[in-house]
């Protein structure tokens, strides 16, 4: 959830609230090195590869190097497949783990296809495209018993394999689209890029275990292809996270923290629902950026907020912490208001306010897992 990613990292913590795993961690380029160990499933979702890579820096590539040598799973979606990929790029170079080939890095622009971070960006003396986008349908391989799955698709790669494959097994294909689908160039530079392609790579790393999934299986509104990474996943679900023991003697609650911190949390909430009204967006890196990725991220925060019982209490220190963040989270909405507004620095203030909103679900969700959705704090 830090630098680079966007809003999707919420869908893999959906996710694996419904297959039960409560005990999570919310990582960013301040703490993935020293809490990387102590983790047996890494999800890193959408967003910009390039701003992830930079943001991990040269630590973050040592921690995950030293992960990859324990029996562990890395679950990468969209810019998480592309990171452990070899490149010749800084920095992505740094993340050199696996050297598997993706079909949308081309020599030459494709006509039609227009420079934009959601439909083509420089790539060295290349480009990467992305000639698709929205619903896919993917055919699994396999056991599954379903023909087909179908998933959203928003830049994820579609890979090749030849030659060598020792380590590497497909799980899925590109087989098709759907009413759905959105074609920047028409659907013929679609099909001959992604279809017959590889969707879904499950790859072997010394003890380690990737799956690299270019669309998003993870996504909450697509529950056939929750079910799909389920049955990929479930060799490996036994080592589902104990719950943290409890700890001895009551813990101080108050209910007025959770009304204080709700309240801003709805306060920020109108906030960004005015500025999606704009038709705002903010090319920053190679990436674009919009109110409504905020506006999703509050969302996901209010749907389980409101699941507290009607005098519940947060506990009071991590309570008091997060409605400090809350309180940051509606400041920086408010100065993104009004920069937009006043002509101001609209951009640097759309990324100080996607940040508060990350650190503040961070925050969120770990006191949502233990006191709002289970056990006998159950609301």
């Amino acid at each position: 959830m830090g630098e680079g990613t966007a809003h999707s990292w919420t869908w893999w913590a959906e996710y694996f609230e419904k297959i039960g795993f409560f005990h999570q961690q919310y990582l960013d380029e301040e703490n993935f090195s020293a809490r990387l160990g102590g983790v047996d499933f890494l999800c890193l979702s959408g967003g910009d590869p390039f701003a992830i890579a930079e943001g991990l820096g040269a630590a973050g590539a040592r921690a995950l190097g030293e992960f990859f040598s324990g029996e562990k799973v890395y679950l990468g979606s969209c810019a998480g497949a592309y990171l452990p990929l070899h490149s010749s790029l800084e920095p992505l170079r740094r993340f050199n783990f696996l050297s598997i080939p993706v079909a949308n890095i081309v020599p030459d622009p494709p006509p039609g296809l227009e420079f934009s971070p959601r439909t083509m960006i420089p790539y060295g003396n290349r480009y990467l495209v992305h000639p698709v986008r929205d619903e896919v349908v993917l055919r699994p391989l396999g056991s599954y018993p379903q023909a087909t799955v179908t998933a959203p698709l928003f830049g994820g790669p579609p890979f090749t394999l030849s030659g060598d494959t020792d380590g590497l097994r497909s799980r899925a294909l590109y087989q098709d689209f759907t009413p759905r689908t959105s074609f920047p160039a028409g659907p013929e530079l679609a099909r001959r890029i992604f279809q017959g392609k590889e969707a879904v790579l499950e790859a072997r790393l010394g003890p380690s275990t990737l799956f690299l999934l270019g669309p998003h299986l993870e996504h909450p509104r697509f529950p056939a292809a929750n079910q799909f990474l389920t049955f990929l996943l479930e060799p490996y679900l036994d080592r589902r996270p104990k719950p943290a023991p409890a700890e001895s003697g009551p813990e101080e609650t108050s209910p007025e923290l959770l009304r204080e911190i709700k309240k801003e949390l709805s306060r920020s909430r109108f906030t960004v629902q005015s500025l999606t009204q704009l038709s705002l967006s903010f090319e920053i890196g190679r990436k674009l950026y919009e109110p409504e990725k905020i506006a999703e991220l509050l969302e996901f925060a209010w749907k389980r907020i409101r699941k507290f019982r009607p005098g519940a209490g947060f506990p009071v220190a991590a309570g008091e912490t997060l409605r400090t963040q809350a309180a940051r989270l509606r400041e920086s909405l408010e100065d993104f208001g009004t920069a937009v507004r006043g002509g101001g620095e609209a951009a640097g203030m759309m990324l100080k306010s996607l940040r508060a909103a990350k650190r503040f679900l961070a925050g969120f969700l770990p006191l949502y897992h233990r006191w709002g959705c289970r056990g006998e704090e159950i609301s």
